[in-house]
């Protein structure tokens, strides 16, 4: 599935504008080395991002490569994800243990120093931070989203529930624990006093509650068909919430191309009418 809301042009964007807004100091006579950014979870295979040190700027500047050049000596390459990175800009994850479990690999041409490509990290974090706290605009809110609870399984000696979800057309799946229901309700924050109602979860059912949000226990509720309904009540109910969208989209895993085609159509049917209206 990918990391979702952001894409191929979200990630240029992103390392554009932190590569002109980092302070970057101190570059050796000859230039700081070119530095070769492999996302593996974004856009089309073999897609990477060059960040490029232009001494006559004293700035860098991102160019986007559609294929993956052979390394020459005087290159080096990190090659990680878009979540990765995000997870490192809002300290989620440690650089050395994401370097430990693999999770990002530098790889330096013959004879180059790491130090001399560490001057792209202020660059990447920067980036990074920006993807994490990336916002959807009004126009690629889905007015059409459902998400369905169709299946369960055991998986290791816990629950996966399969959720169905579907928007303009399109179609998919994920699995969620119960845990991730309960994460996500907790992410939601004050957004959890809208979500929640009577209607969702019946008040004869007792629930876990935390600042005004009703949520089912996974110790006080009966069976595993009643939690399941009340999941999925409860999801129907946050679904139809534009203010959790950021989150809830993630955990969806809904696309950003399916949000940013909605916004296109959107805006092509609003100069159809201003042109019939002229």
């Amino acid at each position: 599935a990918g990391m979702v809301l952001i894409n191929k042009a979200a990630v240029t964007s992103a390392l554009s504008r932190a590569a002109g807004a980092t302070p970057l100091s101190g570059a050796p006579a000859d230039g700081w080395p070119e530095v070769e950014v492999c996302l593996t979870d974004i856009g089309e295979a073999g897609t990477t991002w060059r960040v490029v040190w232009d001494a006559a700027a004293s700035t860098a500047r991102v160019v986007v490569e559609e294929s993956v050049r052979e390394r020459g000596s005087g290159r080096a390459r990190v090659v990680t994800t878009a979540g990765v990175l995000t997870a490192l800009a809002s300290g989620r994850v440690s650089a050395m243990g994401a370097i430990g479990r693999g999770e990002v690999k530098l790889e330096r041409g013959p004879g180059l120093e790491r130090e001399r490509v560490a001057w792209c990290l202020p660059i990447l974090r920067r980036a990074g931070l920006e993807l994490a706290t990336r916002s959807l605009d009004p126009s690629e809110l889905l007015d059409d989203l459902v998400a369905r609870i169709v299946d369960e399984r055991v998986v290791g000696g816990h629950v996966e529930y399969v959720v169905s979800v579907e928007a303009d057309g399109e179609s998919w799946t994920v699995e969620r624990r119960y845990s991730q229901f309960r994460a996500l309700w907790r992410d939601l924050g004050e957004a959890r006093d809208s979500v929640s109602s009577r209607d969702s979860f019946s008040s004869t059912v007792s629930c876990a509650s935390s600042g005004g949000g009703l949520f089912p226990s996974r110790r006080v509720l009966a069976s595993r068909r009643e939690r399941r309904f009340r999941l999925e009540s409860w999801l129907d109910a946050t679904c139809a919430r534009h203010d959790v969208a950021d989150r809830l989209y993630e955990f969806l895993e809904v696309p950003r191309d399916l949000c940013e085609a909605v916004a296109r159509g959107r805006e092509t049917a609003r100069a159809l009418a201003a042109a019939v209206d002229g």
